[in-house]
């Protein structure tokens, strides 16, 4: 899927899908695919008769690292990537790397920026091994479900130490949405990185990102503006901005987290 399905317009259709065949609450969705179609049946699971079975296979990168773990689904409504979601679980997620040999270039990079976050936010040597080659697709898969689980697993609902998990979203879901969707999520994603990193870790991932030949956005901060003041996680007219101060030390809304560490309950 892309990002156009995660609409009302697919959301209906679905619904209309399961209605027509009589789906009972016991049954179940096995949604196959990428983020987006994960992110669709996912909503539609958790709304459906208000709740059916459901089991993730993530086909892409980005959805085997990111997207199958953290109960958030969602779609876009008036331009605005995700405003209308929920939280819900899969009973199951089933991850297979082989599916991974079907990913295009662009699309295997995409997963590789989400991870490229998540090298930022832990306290472990993740950043170190991506900027030495020093990986396979298994061990990114598991490093980085482990870092999710422990954003999910102490703020599942997301009020503000999981919050760290944005870092570069902001910049990402502007530069998405001015392109009109033709750069992908994780690519974004890494582009946006490089608007709030500075000194020596924006230095090590603008070399990781240029040995993957992804280029710096041709998007002006001034013009992503307008964009960023869309985004969901504002509150207000204030652009809610993770950045970072150190590796594994993030700053949401003002206050300092640790990775790790969970004092601020």
């Amino acid at each position: 899927g892309t990002e156009d399905t995660k609409s009302f317009e697919f959301y209906q259709k679905v619904l209309n899908v399961l209605i027509e065949n009589n789906f009972a609450k016991d049954d179940l969705i096995l949604a196959l695919g990428g983020g987006t179609t994960l992110d669709l049946a996912g909503f539609v699971a958790s709304t459906y008769k208000r709740s059916i079975n459901l089991i993730y296979l993530p086909s892409s990168l980005l959805a085997m690292v990111d997207v199958c773990v953290g109960s958030k689904n969602g779609i876009n409504y008036h331009g605005i990537k995700n405003v209308v979601g929920s939280f819900y679980d899969p009973s199951l997620v089933v991850i297979d790397p082989n599916l991974l040999l079907s990913l295009d270039r662009e699309q295997y990079y995409s997963g590789l920026c989400e991870v490229l976050k998540m090298s930022l936010l832990e306290d472990g040597d993740l950043l170190d091994r991506l900027l030495q080659d020093n990986y396979t697709d298994e061990l990114l898969i598991y490093r980085s479900i482990l870092i999710k689980k422990e954003f999910v697993e102490n703020d599942p609902y997301d009020t503000s130490y999981r919050h760290g998990l944005n870092l570069g979203h902001s910049y990402g879901h502007a530069i998405e949405a001015i392109s009109n969707y033709k750069i992908s999520h994780g690519i974004a994603v890494g582009q946006g990185l490089l608007f709030i990193l500075e000194g020596k870790l924006l230095d090590t991932i603008k070399k990781i990102l240029t040995k993957w030949k992804i280029k710096p956005s041709i998007y002006k901060e001034s013009e992503l503006e307008p964009y960023l003041l869309n985004d969901k996680k504002n509150n207000n007219d204030k652009i809610n901005l993770v950045t970072l101060k150190e590796k594994s030390v993030f700053i949401v809304e003002g206050k300092e987290y640790h990775y790790g560490k969970h004092d601020w309950k």
